[in-house]
């Protein structure tokens, strides 16, 4: 008897181990993959980066905001991570990207330990002449599964195709709410995505 449960809690144990390993290795596997560049790489605000994805023969391109709180002093608990990939490796500046993505991702990431206005599930994007692009609603943008084990779970995905984003980056000013904060892009923010399009050739 006493052998069985000692068989029994090892099971168990073994179980445990098993499912915690399983579950380490999946979000591991998730985080690397094109889409996760700014995980895997230091990416300081206003840069924009390329990595070289052998695996999927693919590079990705991309670059980071943090937007500004509107009608406040500083920035919200969060980050715009903007991304798209092209074929081969066009990693920058050695090689240029030849044809520009058909879409471009738009991640918002919150701070780790950010505390979201309730409700979050909010991105939506004002141009200058007034233009609403809300994501949700147009149903281009999602809730996703954290990409890094200290992220938060409250990520927003955005898929946008390549004219409305380059309409957004010609746009002179850019407002909006995203994760539930009233924010804003300053003029360093919107050259940011100014570089980041003339990289992946959707701007001369």
């Amino acid at each position: 008897m006493w052998q069985i449960g000692l068989t029994h809690r090892r099971l168990v144990t073994l179980a445990v181990a098993v499912t915690v390993a399983l579950s380490a290795t999946t979000t591991r596997s998730w985080a690397q993959a094109p889409g996760s560049g700014w995980v895997l790489v230091p990416t300081p605000e206003r840069t924009v980066k390329s990595l070289y994805w052998q695996l999927f023969d693919v590079t990705e391109v991309w670059t980071r905001i943090v937007p500004h709180i509107e009608n406040g002093a500083g920035t919200i608990p969060a980050s715009l991570i903007v991304y798209a990939t092209v074929p081969g490796n066009k990693t920058l500046p050695s090689a240029q990207v030849l044809h520009p993505p058909q879409e471009i991702m738009v991640l918002a990431q919150p701070d780790p330990l950010a505390v979201l206005p309730i409700p979050s599930l909010s991105f939506v994007l004002i141009t200058d002449t007034g233009e609403r692009f809300d994501l949700i609603e147009r149903g281009v943008a999602s809730r996703v599964l954290p990409p890094c084990d200290t992220c938060s779970v409250e990520a927003i995905l955005a898929r946008l195709d390549s004219d409305t984003f380059r309409t957004l980056v010609k746009s002179k000013t850019i407002t909006g709410k995203v994760l539930g904060f009233n924010c804003f892009l300053d003029q360093a923010d919107r050259g940011a995505l100014v570089e980041f399009a003339r990289a992946i050739k959707l701007l001369e």
